[in-house]
């Protein structure tokens, strides 16, 4: 005893006792205490676990190496908010939660707890969890539930409580109950990244949100190392945009490599401004915006030197099973054409309408040469069996296992014209036959054929009119020599000449 302070060391109930227990104490403050159950306490005259420490715990480093001084940052032991505190200081602190079993689900846990004040059995626990030697030993779960009365911290993790799961192994992220994600990052629900204050609160939000606040624009932006990308979204007009920029100002090309619409796509006004190409040999797609106008266009397709002359036509192709199919181009002479693959001439349309106020086909005396009339076009014609016809449905051409989609646009009334296979018996140049075998034919050239059939037919006409009027000359001296003869003779004779005349 010194100064009015002294130790008291001692055992209590010797005798085996339920009292039985060992103090440690100074200036009657609890220093240490070990009861007969094996339950030591530091700081704690009753403590109810096998170590029960009332106050902070330390574990600090002493001697080389770093960390030789003893961290504290943080409140006393005797604070008013009542912290229980684990403290590790030291070069390198670690902290190791380890546990060996065969156990598919679950392994070792750490929980965050909070608990009613004034019923302990009353809480919520947060637990992070490391799966257990078996199926999910490189899973790392974060579980939750607002729930108490989970004694096992096991409990929280499983799909429906599942906050968060990272996969060690494949390096991926599963958020909203995903145990095994199968992406980088696998979500299920909602996303949504916004600036503080803006909120959405009707039925049409999205899946995915990106939100502002204010009126500004509200974009998701992509970039390069070392350069401003691009950004698309909603723009302050409501409309919604795409931008690109390089790191030295300006535009850059924004390329779309594939698209799929599932229903209509209608685009309203004009594009501002273009789009350069790209230095592949691209071609753009843009309006006369900052460029020579040749004529004014919401929409063109242009050669890379739009305002220069350039050589290669720009052309929209139409491709299918790795096959080039046809293209439609603008030829160096500025006429539209309609090609299929290179060298293989030009695709004709089948079984379809076309609706136009006319139309004209090259005809030029300079392209042509080894220039004969049609012979015997009338008897040609005479050949011909023009027919009326319907054209077979679709599901009846499929029953018969023909490999032909018709027109929809038919007439109900039917059809009027010819049957190719007969042409081509009589007048093979008029009739084609595509790759499948299916035969088409050009009715345009018909019509030199019927204006040659026209003119036999007109000659033809000319000599009959010119032997009828030989005959009725013949018959017009007969007829003034009969007269004669009846002059000439009595009146009997010349009634019965008459007679003989007018019979």
């Amino acid at each position: 005893q010194a100064a009015g302070a002294y130790w008291d060391l001692g055992m209590n109930g010797e005798g085996g006792g339920a009292a039985d227990r060992f103090d440690l104490n100074r200036s009657a403050v609890n220093f240490v205490t070990v009861l007969n159950n094996g339950n030591m306490g530091i700081g704690n005259a009753g403590p109810a676990s096998k170590l029960h420490v009332m106050g902070k715990l330390n574990l600090h480093q002493s001697g080389g190496g770093g960390g030789e001084n003893r961290f504290e940052g943080l409140e006393g032991a005797t604070t008013a908010n009542g912290r229980a505190q684990f403290v590790m200081s030291s070069a390198y602190s670690d902290l190791v939660i380890a546990s060996s079993q065969v156990n598919d689900n679950h392994g070792s846990t750490l929980s965050f707890v909070t608990y009613n004040p004034s019923n302990s059995g009353d809480y919520r626990k947060f637990v992070i969890n490391q799966g257990n030697w078996g199926n999910r030993r490189y899973f790392l779960d974060f579980g939750y539930a607002d729930a108490g009365g989970r004694t096992n911290p096991h409990a929280n993790i499983n799909g429906t409580d599942q906050v968060m799961t990272l996969d060690g192994i494949n390096k991926r992220v599963g958020i909203g109950g995903v145990m095994s994600p199968s992406f980088t990052l696998d979500v299920n629900g909602k996303m949504r990244a916004r600036r503080g204050g803006y909120t959405m609160g009707n039925a049409n939000e999205g899946q995915i949100e990106i939100g502002n606040a204010g009126s500004g624009d509200c974009f998701i932006s992509f970039h390069r190392e070392g350069a401003y990308g691009a950004q698309f979204g909603l723009a302050s007009d409501n409309w919604f945009s795409t931008y690109g920029w390089s790191a030295g100002g300006g535009y850059t090309p924004i390329r779309m490599g594939s698209a799929q619409v599932n229903g209509d796509l209608t685009v309203t006004g004009t594009i501002n401004g273009y789009i350069p190409n790209n230095g592949s040999g691209d071609w753009q797609i843009a309006s006369n915006s900052g460029s020579t106008s040749y004529s004014t266009a919401s929409l063109e397709l242009r050669e890379t030197n739009f305002g220069g002359g350039g050589q290669t036509p720009p052309h929209l192709g139409f491709h299918w099973g790795g096959v080039v199919a046809s293209n439609i181009a603008i030829e160096a002479d500025g006429t539209i054409a309609i090609r299929d693959n290179p060298g293989t001439g030009y695709e004709k349309f089948k079984c379809a309408t076309i609706r136009t106020s006319g139309i004209t086909e090259t005809s030029d005396a300079r392209l042509k040469k080894e220039v004969q009339p049609i012979a015997n076009a009338l008897a040609t014609v005479l050949r011909l069996r023009g027919v009326n016809y319907k054209w077979k449905t679709n599901e009846e051409l499929k029953s018969e296992k023909i490999s032909y989609q018709t027109n929809d646009d038919v007439n109900p009334k039917g059809e009027m014209g010819f049957i190719a296979q007969e042409v081509e018996e009589i007048l093979p140049e008029l009739v084609n036959t595509d790759k499948e075998g299916f035969k088409s034919m050009e009715y345009s050239k018909m019509v030199a054929l019927l204006v040659e059939a026209y003119k036999d037919l007109h000659k033809e006409h000319e000599q009959l009119q010119g032997q009828y009027g030989k005959q009725q000359q013949q018959i017009d001296v007969l007829f003034g020599q009969v007269q004669m003869l009846m002059q000439q003779t009595p009146v009997n004779g010349a009634a019965s000449i008459h007679s003989t005349i007018t019979k």
